[in-house]
């Protein structure tokens, strides 16, 4: 008759099983890896029990007729692992010489949860990585790059940073599966908990299946027990069960001797924390790990309800527990499986398409224009100022002017002294930016001897109506008129200029009452580059269609080519002024001290101005008088019409000299594939930081960043963005992406409720027959 420190290598037991080395011990039993005499040889594994006391060998013949119960209704189970016989097959009684006793059952291959969790965590540690080519280790420099490119990679296209039990999320996903499944098995078949599930107790064989190895602390419920927790406590209390409890693994109620079905959940809630933290509950607690953070919500929801400290808060079933964990299985795998990436890559580029043809639909029919407007504004106020731009001198009438004259509208002679006083300094060209009625003007000669002899004295023309129109003289002469240009937006801002009619489209014009194809504001541009710069070339570029349209049509001023605004940016989606038959551009306003040096009507009348204040500059005529003249809004402040003109004549001539680009808004296209990219990165930002917080803080950062970019673009081009459409559009991504995940998960939840049922399971012989468990 063996005892327990009897036994050895090469020890046979019952003619049959050699003894082949230790596996494992514990307080209560050994398990050693056998051979099988009669199956030639096979491996198989025993466990003794490691006392010879009458209670203790009928725990172990308790936890081997357990087994036995639960084989003999799961029929090729993988779970649980097999059990074949049990020795001394008769069982003592008391006052009996308890001989060993131990019983057989499968070697499995594999090692427990927390041995491979162990392992892995070494591995990670101490593995020396080495060069494939030159078969040695790789250098230290070498390395850092590699670990830098891994961690970049990782923080880029990984949602949630690696576990620290260096498991894979599919791993997590089949390993709650399964131990889901067990539990599910156990407590609706046979009414057995486990009382006792923790990593030591939790084989995983190489290809990933589990295996419960201890049934030794399995207890099986009465039917009246498990219909109500609160009368099951009473009644439990009453039998003195003996407490089992692994620290850190058994809840709160088992503690006190009062095991549950729910007991259950609450040991497998620890155990998955275990099996991602690489941790047990109560380092976690102690490190102050921030696990909840760093995986998939569903698991945290799953692992916070499984462990609560409530019974009764916990899943209500097994089964409603198997539904939650298969449902967070197949999130897992969507996510983190084989082809999630392609799949996630598809999803980002479906969300962002959708999003960004979306924005695109709502940005055509102006909703976000004020918001675009005032955005494009604020950039303009923001620029630094022009280093040398264009001065231009402003003779201004003012309300002092007309008292001085003693008359409201400047007469005809009033206009020609001063024009006469300025010819001597001899400006580059004089232009009289005054509407007024053509009724009440005296003596007209003197004007019209001016405009004869000089050729740099431009007129503007404003069309009233289709029957009049205001000039700044009458009769009118045969000095070159201009038009007035200024067009006003839907806010009444003004912050384009239209330069001239295309000539198929003069027609649209009042030829007869305001006789101009370029504006007032071009004509002046142009002459004084003609005269500043020999050889200068303006001309307007059309080329050969029989479609006339303002839009194949642009003008060459100098060396500068310069296109005609569109329909595009913030223009689409209104009719606006003078879009179908005008070329207009968008005004690049400056601060007006910078571009405007102000003198009196008065002072040039009575000769009191400085030489430099005229010679070779551009001198314009006109009122400041806001009784008369009500200043008009523009993105640098409210001006006077005078003071629009010289703004707009000021950035002609720096685009003559190659001082300015063009300000123009995006392209169509320009704008779409921005969006697109826009839609993407945000989609991909929606992803990769699940916390509600996390993509908050993404989205303000990023509306920073594109303010930045467009504000660098409308600096450094000239160009306008979208900012606020791709403001937009961002959140629009982030959202939808958030959605997805959502509607995936209810969607999930559904599909499965359709599918709810448990496995039919039938019989396996694996047992003898010839033990009596009753």
């Amino acid at each position: 008759m063996y005892r327990v420190t009897d036994l050895c290598a090469d020890l046979v037991l019952e003619n049959r099983y050699t003894l082949i080395r230790q596996l494992g011990k514990g307080g209560f039993a050994t398990v050693w890896e056998v051979a099988d005499l009669q199956a030639n040889g096979d491996r198989k594994a025993i466990k003794v029990c490691n006392g010879h006391r009458l209670e203790q060998v009928n725990q172990l013949r308790l936890e081997f007729c357990n087994l036995e119960e639960v084989q003999s209704h799961w029929q090729g189970d993988r779970r649980i692992v097999r059990v074949e016989n049990f020795y001394p097959q008769v069982q003592p009684q008391a006052g009996d010489r308890i001989p060993l006793h131990f019983f057989v059952m499968e070697r499995v291959d594999g090692k427990t949860l927390r041995e491979l969790i162990s392992e892995l965590a070494k591995d990670e540690t101490h593995k020396q990585p080495i060069d494939p080519l030159a078969k040695r280790p790789i250098k230290i420099v070498k390395l850092i790059e590699q670990s830098l490119k891994q961690s970049l990679i990782r923080r880029l296209f990984y949602r949630y940073p690696p576990l620290r039990s260096h498991l894979s999320y599919v791993q997590i996903a089949h390993l709650l599966e399964q131990l889901a499944e067990v539990l599910h098995y156990l407590h609706s078949e046979h009414n057995y908990i486990l009382r006792d599930l923790n990593p030591n107790n939790i084989m995983v064989t190489q290809k990933g299946e589990i295996k419960l190895i201890d049934f030794g602390a399995v207890r099986k419920l009465d039917r009246q027990d498990q219909k109500q927790y609160s009368n099951y406590v009473s009644a439990f209390d009453q039998k003195s069960v003996t407490r089992v409890v692994t620290y850190g693994y058994a809840a709160p109620e088992q503690k006190d001797g009062q095991a549950h079905f729910r007991s259950d959940f609450y040991s497998l809630g620890q155990t998955m924390l275990f099996a991602l933290t690489g941790r047990d509950a109560d380092k976690v607690a102690e490190l102050r790990l921030n696990w909840r953070s760093q995986v998939p919500i569903e698991l945290v929801e799953f692992i916070d309800k499984a462990t609560n400290a409530d019974p009764l808060k916990r899943h209500a079933d097994a089964g409603k527990l198997l539904d939650e964990a298969q449902q967070i299985g197949r999130s897992l795998r969507h996510q983190f499986g084989k082809g999630a990436p392609m799949q996630q890559l598809a999803k980002m580029l479906g969300i962002a398409a959708i999003a960004t043809f979306s924005t695109i639909g709502m940005r055509a029919t102006g909703i976000w224009q004020a918001w675009e407007f005032a955005a494009y504004d604020q950039m303009l106020r923001m620029r630094p100022s022009l280093a040398n731009p264009h001065k231009i001198t402003v003779v201004a009438i003012q309300p002092d002017d007309a008292k001085w004259m003693g008359e409201r509208d400047v007469s005809n002679q009033n206009l020609a002294r001063a024009i006469a006083n300025l010819l001597p300094h001899q400006p580059k060209a004089i232009g009289i930016a005054i509407a007024r009625d053509q009724s009440g003007q005296n003596r007209p000669g003197d004007m019209q001897k001016l405009l004869q002899e000089h050729e740099h004295i431009f007129g503007s023309c404003e069309p009233q109506s289709l029957d009049s129109a205001a000039v700044p003289f009458q009769p009118k002469p045969s000095a070159p008129l201009g038009f007035d240009g200024t067009l006003v937006d839907t806010d009444n801002y003004y912050r384009r200029h239209s330069l001239f009619f295309p000539e198929d489209l003069r027609k649209r014009t009042i030829d007869e009452q305001c006789p101009a194809q370029l504006s007032f504001n071009l004509l002046i541009a142009n002459h004084y580059l003609q005269k500043v710069h020999h050889g200068f070339d303006a001309q307007i570029l059309s080329p050969s269609s029989s479609q006339p349209s303002r839009n194949l049509v642009s003008y060459s001023l100098g060396q500068q080519k310069i296109p005609s605004l569109r329909e595009e940016g913030a223009y689409q989606g209104f009719s606006y002024e003078g879009f179908d038959y005008t070329f207009q551009v968008l005004v690049d306003y400056q601060p007006i001290s910078q571009i405007i040096t102000k003198v009196s009507l008065r002072d040039v009348s009575e000769q009191k101005i400085a030489k430099e204040l005229i010679s070779d500059r551009v001198i314009l005529i006109g009122r400041i008088d806001e009784s008369i003249d009500l200043p008009r809004d523009t993105p640098y402040g409210a001006m006077h019409s005078v003071e629009m003109r010289a703004q707009i004549i000021s950035y002609l001539i720096d685009l003559g000299e190659g001082k300015r680009r063009i300000l123009q808004p995006a392209s169509w296209w320009l704008d779409s594939t921005l969006m697109l990219v826009i839609a993407l990165i945000s989609s991909f930002i929606g992803w990769r930081f699940p916390s509600r917080r996390d993509r908050l803080l993404h989205w303000l950062f990023g509306a920073a960043i594109l303010w930045l970019a467009c504000y660098f673009m409308l600096l450094w081009q000239s160009l306008w963005l979208a900012y606020v459409p791709f403001t937009i559009l961002s959140l629009l991504a982030i959202m939808g992406e958030f959605a997805y995940t959502t509607s995936r998960l209810a969607i999930t939840q559904i599909y499965a409720s359709y599918r709810k049922g448990t496995q039919k399971i039938s019989n396996a012989n694996y047992i003898s027959d010839d033990l009596d468990c009753d």
